[in-house]
Order: structure tokens, then sequence, then C-alpha cells
């Protein structure tokens, strides 16, 4: 069967069903770091800002969590609140414009992340008072 550009011939495939299928580079017997060279992951820009915002939360007395993925961090502070990040800037939901349907978004600049969580966590205590998870929240606390 002719092989057509780009693709790989059956017989070329690996199969790691074989026990040698991965063979250890020589001298690492029993030594897995010897087959693969350990390296350090630097976090990228929009990782370090959602840090930098999740850090002056803190700041405020706000608890989240960071996510990253697909080029763009994640930072989850409230049932209804995330705020996202590219790098350059974070925004997040405001409210919703009935008229235009759809969702209404606030932005702030990535070299300001106090100020910008200090704006999030004006959206962060509106939600707190007018989510209906606020109540139960409250009453399991008690």
């Amino acid at each position: 069967m002719p092989v057509i550009r780009g693709q790989v011939a059956k017989s070329d495939q690996p199969r790691l069903d074989r026990p040698d299928a991965v063979r250890p580079q020589p001298g690492s017997e029993g030594n897995l770091a010897g087959r693969w060279a350990p390296f350090a992951v630097k976090p990228s820009a929009e990782v370090i800002a959602a840090k930098e915002l999740q850090e002056a939360l803190e700041t405020h007395g706000i608890a989240s969590d960071v996510h990253d993925g697909y080029g763009l961090a994640l930072v989850s502070v409230w049932v209804g609140l995330v705020v996202w990040c590219d790098g350059a800037r974070f925004w997040w939901r405001t409210g919703w414009d009935a008229r235009r349907g759809r969702f209404v978004y606030a932005w702030h600049s990535v070299t300001e992340p106090d100020r910008a969580a200090r704006r999030v966590t004006f959206r962060y205590r509106e939600l707190r008072e007018t989510h209906p998870l606020s109540e139960l929240i409250a009453e399991s606390m008690s």
C-alpha cells in the first residue's frame, strides 16, 4: 500500500504494547529522571497577572482560585463572578442588558491589579447581597 505524503506507514507507527517501546537511556537503569529531562515551566503572563489579582483580592478578604489554559487565566471569585485575564486586561460580567439581550462587562488593565481588585470587590459584595445562594450559605454557616 503506498504511503501518501504526511502519513505514516502502519509498520512505522510505534506500538506501546511491545516491551521495548520505551527504552531507557544508557546509564539510567531504574532511574526515571534519566529518561526524561526535567524542565521548569515558566508561568505565562496571564497566569502571573491572575495571581497578582488573587493576592490583591486577599487584601480585601476575598478568597479566590486561579485556573489557566488555552491562553487565558480565570480567577474564580464567587458564583457568577469569574474574572478572565489574557495577559493585557482583566474582564468580568457586571450585569445584564435586557434591551440588547446580552451581558455587560467591565475591564481593567493588568498593570493595576490593586485597582482591579477594588472594582471586583464592589461586584463581589453586590453579588453576595443579592444572589440566592447567599442565604443558603449564611444558614449553613450558622
